[in-house]
């Protein structure tokens, strides 16, 4: 920074600050204020274009837990038609093995098969559940 004395309508000197710069410098800068304009709009391009792939990555996102979450219901729908039906034939096991119809060990495989089914279930809710949170957080909530 220099000092520049000037003198002002028969005034005494006076000093004024300059860093340098004078009125003719941006015209004779070659240039240089047209690159940053161009590296400023470069940046902006670059700020614009990562800001619409974010946007387009959160519209994914939502979409691939819809369609998940859909998936799971139709896959929870068939889970429970099975889990009745197991239920049924272990009912129905017991009933022969009261009879005498088959044997104990017969009932009890019927009974594990259906049990493996409820667990089936169990885990389609657990993953029902989580889809939800996937979603809730996908359309930008927020963790508690």
């Amino acid at each position: 920074m220099d000092l520049i004395w000037f003198r002002v309508a028969g005034e005494k000197l006076s000093k004024c600050r300059s860093d340098g710069g004078s009125f003719f410098g941006p015209i004779y800068s070659g240039g240089a204020i047209d690159a940053q304009i161009e590296g400023a709009s470069a940046d902006q391009r670059r700020a614009l274009m990562t800001y619409g792939l974010s946007i387009l990555n959160a519209f994914n996102e939502v979409e691939t837990s819809l369609s998940s979450e859909k998936f799971l219901r139709e896959q929870k729908k068939h889970i429970t038609d099975a889990v009745n039906e197991s239920k049924n034939a272990y009912e129905l096991m017991v009933e022969q093995y009261k009879v005498g119809k088959v044997s104990l060990f017969e009932v009890l495989q019927t009974q594990m098969e259906w049990l493996l089914k409820e667990l089936d279930l169990i885990n389609i809710h657990g993953e029902l559940y989580q889809q939800r949170v996937d979603l809730y957080l996908a359309l930008g909530g927020d963790i508690i």
